[in-house]
């Protein structure tokens, strides 16, 4: 998948929103409406165009693109410890797990990785409703109504949810890894079910023959053995 135009529009979108959230929001709001100190405006105003500057960096070296979610999962606290139950923390989390998908970061191990980014925000969200105070049980308040929003999000997509939870085959090619014409026709039969014997008696040859094909093209897939063959037959999509 092609992601430099996603990398471009990303860049000068976020960078932009920031720019301008420094510019007014925090610029003008915090001077006027919070009777903040110039100084204090103008330093935080600073900190947020550093950080459009960042978002803007990928434009032009793109491997910086992955300083975005990072960004976005780094703020995600920063609005939950003013008030445990902010709906601003899970946006910026929602959005960096949004770049995580479209750069591609789950395409292996995603259960795992979906896992542990939502332990860490949920271990947020009970940190900061700890900090803010509250009772032990009021930590779960906040947490019920994500989970419950993930649950129903889950039941609306079910189909489409487990057709990308589900890990993609890795797709391998078979003369790319050497494979001779004999060996490729041996073990694709094996894998359709054949034992050596049943391939030996369809290509007329001896039983010992195709059993050193087969041990040959094992050596070359890194496959230890028939032990092997059913769980690599299950993560590999095989191509000639």
């Amino acid at each position: 998948m092609d992601t430099g135009p996603f990398i471009r529009r990303s860049s000068l979108f976020w960078g932009t929103a920031f720019l301008v959230g420094a510019l007014f929001s925090i610029g003008f709001l915090n001077i006027y409406v919070r009777h903040s100190s110039l100084g204090d405006a103008l330093q935080m105003r600073g900190s947020v165009i550093l950080v459009a500057l960042l978002f803007y960096a990928p434009l032009l070296w793109k491997p910086l693109v992955w300083t975005q979610p990072l960004i976005f999962l780094a703020i995600t606290p920063l609005p939950l410890l003013e008030d445990y139950a902010s709906f601003y923390g899970l946006g910026f989390f929602s959005v960096g797990m949004l770049i995580l998908f479209r750069l591609g970061f789950f395409a292996r191990r995603r259960v795992m990785k979906l896992l542990l980014l939502l332990a860490y925000f949920l271990a947020v969200e009970a940190f900061a409703a700890l900090r803010s105070g509250r009772e032990f049980s009021s930590v779960f308040e906040a947490t019920f109504f994500i989970l419950l929003f993930l649950a129903f999000g889950y039941l609306a997509y079910e189909e489409k949810l487990a057709v990308f939870l589900k890990e993609p085959k890795v797709i391998l090619s078979l003369t790319e890894r050497g494979l001779t014409h004999s060996e490729r026709a041996y073990f694709l039969a094996q894998l359709d079910g054949k034992s050596p014997k049943e391939i030996a008696i369809d290509f007329e040859l001896a039983d010992s023959t195709v059993r050193t094909s087969l041990a040959k093209a094992y050596k070359k897939l890194e496959i230890d053995g028939t032990a092997d063959l059913a769980t690599f037959k299950q993560t590999h999509q095989i191509i000639q």
